[in-house]
């Protein structure tokens, strides 16, 4: 099923904007990742996309039209799981097929092969009470593989999981996923999630759109800092200035000045030569330099793959290959770099 959202803005009573005029098209059978921090609109978005929620302006088409035909052609998992307390866990995954008049041997069949599945057997008489919070979310999980649907909207599942309890369940969720078949958008604030199953990822900020495109696109080409900063936790940001020296375009970070001629082209005006700029680098995209600039190593952090994040006194994060301490002097590779507007924060390159 295709999913179009043309102009969607959602905005409370008391004014605050959740969503701000959002387009999106999701092809049938794609699937989308949501990502950003908490407060980013994507659970308000997921709702909206479900019918559960309003919105203010603009329209949502289901292949071309308003109204979906069919209600159960769309599922929502929430992140809460959103289970029935009074009931126990075998009657909470039977109540969506009792009423779609399933019949009970087929029920139980269809429970206990899931269940077995996804371990939780041993759960089904239990009640909401009696479950953790990776049993609940276990058991929600189930609930969308006992379902007929079109599209599968799902909430950040993961949240409040421990690291190997979040991940033992991304896997088992995106390899339904990944075979399914279905139109599926998820939303998560972790960038390794997002770009594991993903065709293309909406990076959203403050009910904003940040960019919507493949991971690659986005780590790669990026359109503004707040979408790179949602799919690199080691990227870093500063102040510089672009000057011309000896015809040739430089950026000036503090005293420290770096030949980028291959930028100029890619400018999309001349207009900031001589203005002060923003510019980003990756975590890897770093080097030490006897003349670049002198950094404090704060914290210096092991990797699984024996490299290190350093982190520095002033923000900038690099990774290394060796385990470093004390003042380092290190500078971006120069055909590595990201300019934004100081403003806008906004990508200033083609």
């Amino acid at each position: 099923m295709k999913i179009e959202l043309r102009g969607v803005t959602k905005q409370y009573l008391y004014g605050a904007k959740v969503l701000t005029s959002v387009d999106l098209s999701v092809a049938s059978g794609e699937i989308i990742a949501l990502l950003g921090c908490e407060g980013a609109g994507k659970t308000t978005l997921l709702k909206i996309i479900a019918g559960v929620e309003s919105i203010s302006e603009g329209e949502v088409l289901f292949d071309g039209e308003k109204k979906l035909l069919k209600s159960d052609d769309v599922i929502m998992l929430f992140d809460d799981g959103a289970l029935f307390k009074r009931w126990n866990v075998f009657d909470n995954l039977a109540y969506s097929l009792k009423i779609r008049n399933v019949e009970k041997q087929e029920i139980a069949e269809k429970i206990l092969r899931v269940a077995d599945d996804l371990d939780i057997t041993s759960l089904l008489s239990f009640r909401p009470s009696q479950l953790t919070l990776a049993d609940k979310k276990r058991v929600s999980l189930a609930r969308l593989l006992l379902r007929e649907s079109k599209v599968i909207l799902i909430d950040d599942i993961g949240d409040g999981l421990d690291y190997n309890e979040r991940k033992a369940l991304w896997i088992e969720l995106s390899s339904f996923l990944k075979n399914s078949n279905k139109t599926v958008i998820f939303s998560t604030t972790l960038a390794d999630e997002a770009s594991s199953i993903s065709d293309r990822i909406v990076a959203l900020y403050k009910g904003e759109f940040k960019q919507v495109a493949t991971s690659s696109e986005i780590y790669n080409h990026p359109e503004s800092i707040w979408a790179l900063e949602q799919l690199d936790e080691n990227f870093s940001f500063d102040d510089g200035i672009l000057v011309k020296e000896d015809d040739i375009l430089c950026l000036q970070i503090g005293e420290l000045q770096i030949a980028i001629p291959k930028l100029e082209n890619r400018l999309i005006s001349k207009q900031y030569v001589g203005r002060p700029v923003l510019f980003g680098v990756h975590g890897e995209d770093f080097e030490l330099c006897e003349n670049g600039v002198e950094c404090e190593v704060e914290l210096c952090l092991g990797l699984s793959n024996g490299d290190y994040i350093l982190h520095f006194s002033n923000g900038w994060k690099m990774i290394s290959n060796k385990k470093l301490d004390g003042t380092v002097k290190i500078a971006p590779k120069s055909d590595k770099l990201f300019l934004f507007d100081k403003t806008s924060e906004g990508s200033i390159l083609k």
